[in-house]
């Protein structure tokens, strides 16, 4: 009988975080039985022992290590030995979020055909079969592998996961490795502790329900919480690239709370206060092309940037990168790749920019509606014509709202960045909105960097 016990997560080819002292090796022996941790390689050295407490739990800390491997890690407990090879120290992401987090490249072939040139044994990930948990988690997984971007196994990674991996790996020089949680279809509330979903009142009888039944599944309140991220707690991560929302369109008033408590649930579980959280707006999709018949999706997109006032939060434009008749656009290229801009810029303040002009006044001047913008790039206009489009006038005739389509003309003089409205004779709107639709394709305002300006709605 065996009693050295470790996670799937202590396996061949895992990853470490780089230059942190509080990476441990733990697992499971026999009680009071000595544990003994030997890492070696790259010309280096270290012994650790402890013993297994009362129900035979161990931790043993590692040293804190630079970028780079291949290292090897021996654990004795007794007469038992595990030797867990190919382990390289470097940056780590934890992806969360829902589909389109979790569509892989072997479902879009397109991505898969325009994968760099680079040593691909450098980007790893972690992937494991997930199980819905409600209550009394487990810390162990039992099935579970390290895979790199090559061969058979670059089928199995994240799409938007990788880019922002490839992306990362060419700029810092460093591997890099993720893991992988996301589930398709999953609400917030799949990845809100139990004490979060009672205190918020929202999915709580479906819980209790889930609880007493024990039936429920991976879309349940708290499933993806206590069945992926609990059993990951002790491992240090980087940051998060968060990608989920679609699921929540049609609750968007409680979102901001939903996600405020989520990102406290998981700093607590990962022991980290500060961990970093980069998420994803709402691509576009689905109907809303023509005079913002539909804009739910743009409401939701409004709430999402409100979550940016969360401390350690920073949001990623998506909704020109997406298709209207897919939920899950094809070409995850362009969003992983500004996944990996904003870690950049914020984790390592190389100043790359990441976020679209954002509106920053707005003042009428006679018949004309002067609209500023703050970026550090300058105001360009996608389209060939001089006319900036995607800005619409909300009027009320009757209690009824009546959305007119404008465009508007961009004034760059002087170092401006404006564009700057004609409002029609006699007529004063109530609101003005850009990109407020649920696919706005014709939007046509962006920085110089070719980032989208920031979807808005300000009244007159």
């Amino acid at each position: 009988m065996s009693y050295l016990r470790l996670s799937a997560i202590f396996s061949d080819g895992m990853m470490l975080e780089r230059d942190t002292a509080f990476n441990m090796i733990w697992g499971y022996t026999r009680p009071d039985a000595e544990v003994r941790a030997e890492l070696s390689g790259c010309g280096f050295k270290m012994t650790g022992e402890t013993a297994g407490d009362i129900a035979g739990f161990f931790q043993i800390q590692l040293p804190q290590r630079p970028a780079g491997g291949p290292y090897e890690l021996t654990i004795v407990s007794g007469e038992e030995k595990k030797v867990i090879k190919d382990i390289l120290f470097g940056e780590i992401f934890l992806l969360g979020g829902q589909s389109n987090m979790e569509l892989s490249i072997g479902t879009v072939s397109k991505d898969r055909a325009e994968l760099p040139d680079i040593d691909k044994n450098y980007i790893r990930a972690f992937t494991f079969e997930q199980k819905p948990v409600y209550s009394d988690p487990s810390d162990m997984i039992s099935e579970g592998r390290w895979i790199k971007a090559e061969g058979k196994s670059l089928n199995d990674f994240s799409a938007v996961g990788l880019y922002a991996a490839v992306s990362l790996y060419e700029k810092l020089e460093v591997p890099v490795g993720l893991y992988q949680t996301a589930i398709g279809g999953s609400p917030i509330s799949s990845w809100l502790s139990e004490n979060s979903v009672m205190r918020l009142s929202l999915d709580a009888d479906r819980l209790m329900a889930v609880n007493e039944s024990g039936e429920g599944d991976l879309c349940s309140p708290t499933a993806g919480f206590y069945g992926s991220l609990y059993p990951l707690q002790r491992q240090q991560i980087k940051a998060v690239l968060f990608y989920q929302g679609e699921s929540n369109v049609e609750r968007h008033e409680t979102y901001r709370s939903e996600f405020a408590a989520m990102t406290a649930d998981w700093r607590r579980l990962f022991r980290n206060p500060e961990l970093p959280f980069f998420y994803v707006q709402l691509a576009g999709y689905g109907e809303g092309v023509r005079n913002c018949v539909k804009t739910d999706w743009s409401v939701f997109r409004d709430v999402q940037l409100q979550c940016e006032s969360i401390q350690n939060t920073y949001m990623v434009q998506a909704y020109d990168l997406g298709d209207q008749d897919d939920i899950h656009p094809a070409d995850k290229k362009p969003l992983g790749e500004r996944l990996a801009d904003a870690v950049y810029s914020v984790l390592f303040g190389n100043g790359v920019y990441f976020k679209g002009p954002g509106l920053s006044n707005l003042r009428l001047d006679g018949k004309k509606a002067v609209l500023d913008f703050s970026t550090l790039g300058g105001l360009v206009n996608k389209n060939i014509s001089e006319e900036t489009v995607g800005f619409s006038l909300v009027f009320i005739k009757d209690g009824e709202e009546m959305i007119e389509e404008i465009s508007g003309k961009l004034d760059t003089s002087g170092g401006k960045k404006r564009v700057v409205i004609d409002i029609p004779e006699g007529r004063l709107p109530e609101e003005i909105r850009y990109a407020w639709n649920n696919y706005p394709y014709s939007a046509s305002l962006y920085d110089s960097y070719g980032l989208p300006a920031v979807p808005f709605r300000i009244p007159v």
